[in-house]
């Protein structure tokens, strides 16, 4: 489906995945070293669950809770999107898009093409070749 056209790309989301944040977190509440473990992992898990490529995560907003504890947003979204190459030779672009959200996402191509919104994708993807 195509997600959204960033001239001269239209650019198609291939898969979706979403999990919670802290679904690891059994005990206790997030603290700097939780949020920052969580962050350095985004990477291995989602290249697990959607493949290789280049992976670009937009920045959470981390809030405050009781003015001292920070907590992510509860949702951590990825969606593996392609187009057509950057350079000439290549055979189309990809990149797989990280964004948190505060609640589950019902319409994923809605939620997927405001996040595009915010990335040049000339910029954030790669080529590939076949």
């Amino acid at each position: 489906m195509i997600i959204s056209e960033q001239s001269p790309y239209k650019i198609y989301m291939d898969s979706f995945y979403c999990y919670l944040t802290y679904a690891g977190l059994l005990v206790g509440f997030p603290n700097e070293r939780i949020n920052t473990n969580i962050m350095e992992r985004i990477p291995e898990n989602t290249k697990r669950a959607l493949g290789n490529g280049k992976i670009h995560i937009v920045n959470p907003e981390i809030r405050l809770k009781n003015n001292r504890i920070p907590y992510l947003p509860r949702w951590i979204n990825a969606a593996s999107l392609h187009s057509s190459a950057i350079q000439e030779k290549a055979d189309g672009s990809m990149l797989i898009l990280v964004w948190f959200s505060t609640t589950i996402i019902k319409n994923i191509e809605l939620e997927t093409r405001k996040e595009l919104q915010k990335i040049d994708w000339k910029e954030c993807s790669e080529d590939f070749y076949f």
